[in-house]
């Protein structure tokens, strides 16, 4: 069975430890895959910087930038194509898009 998780950043030091649990505990018949949206959020940037040691778990990112620098038609463009690519058997879906900004161009 493969599961694609569905999150906005990849920034979250707690939800990292959580993946990384569900990582650790998956069975050999098992797949995991966290689609995280974007690195970071604006409310978050000036804490810290994303620190990969605390993601040990299967993950892509989608933009290589904050989550309000993204926009709604982009990221479900991301999300669909990945869902092609990986096949998954199940999504968990771990975010509102209502806290997108719309891009302005």
């Amino acid at each position: 069975m493969k599961v694609l998780i569905v999150h906005p950043i990849l920034w979250s030091h707690y939800k990292a430890a959580l993946f990384s649990e569900m990582a650790r505990q998956v069975h050999a018949d098992e797949e995991i895959l966290v689609l995280h949206i974007a690195q970071n959020h604006n409310k978050y940037k000036s804490l810290s910087e994303v620190d990969s040691d605390y993601h040990q778990y299967p993950y892509r990112v989608l933009f290589d930038t904050l989550l309000d620098k993204t926009n709604h038609f982009d990221a479900a463009r991301g999300i669909i194509r990945v869902i092609k690519e990986y096949k998954p058997d199940g999504i968990a879906w771990c975010h509102k898009l209502h806290r997108y900004k719309q891009s302005q161009s």
